[in-house]
């Protein structure tokens, strides 16, 4: 998958995405996170990388509220 198909099927859900990133080794990457329930205690962000954007990590983030 490439953010281009991520970002069709969630792009409603998408909430922020960073610079692309390229580290000393020539890896570069960015992330976008998504939040499927508008409330931003739980979200999911994906990592793409390369020329292709390639889905290449997807995190899970819970903020703890209390």
């Amino acid at each position: 998958r490439t953010y281009e198909n991520v970002y069709a099927l969630f792009g409603e859900y998408e909430f922020e995405c960073e610079p692309r990133v390229t580290t000393a080794d020539g890896y570069s990457y960015f992330q976008c996170s998504y939040d499927f329930t508008g409330d931003r205690v739980y979200w999911v962000t994906f990592r793409f990388s390369g020329d292709r954007d390639i889905l290449d990590r997807i995190l899970l983030h819970v903020v703890d509220s209390g």
